[in-house]
């Protein structure tokens, strides 16, 4: 199964096992923690980290997504979303 790492406001790194192509582009749908909403938006594959040729060895292989059309009022949602996970790991 395909999952969501390291979601920010221009993209997010999909941990995957399948084969893309960078440039490729395509329609994603995923839901956004704590914010309760699901967004859906074109996203481009910006870089790549293939298991025989990690670029970052610290995340699984996958590829790094760059959100295309994200509309205004989503992009907003998610920089909520990231200023409060940010502010949960500051009180730690």
């Amino acid at each position: 199964h395909d999952y969501a790492h390291n979601l920010g406001t221009g993209g997010l790194f999909l941990a995957s096992e399948r084969i893309f192509r960078e440039g490729d582009e395509f329609e994603i749908d995923f839901l956004v923690p704590r914010v309760d909403a699901n967004m859906k938006c074109l996203a481009r594959v910006a870089w790549l980290n293939e298991a025989k040729k990690m670029k970052r060895p610290d995340l699984p292989p996958g590829a790094g997504l760059e959100f295309v059309d994200l509309d205004k009022e989503n992009r907003y949602l998610l920089q909520k979303f990231v200023l409060d996970s940010a502010r949960m790991q500051l009180s730690k």
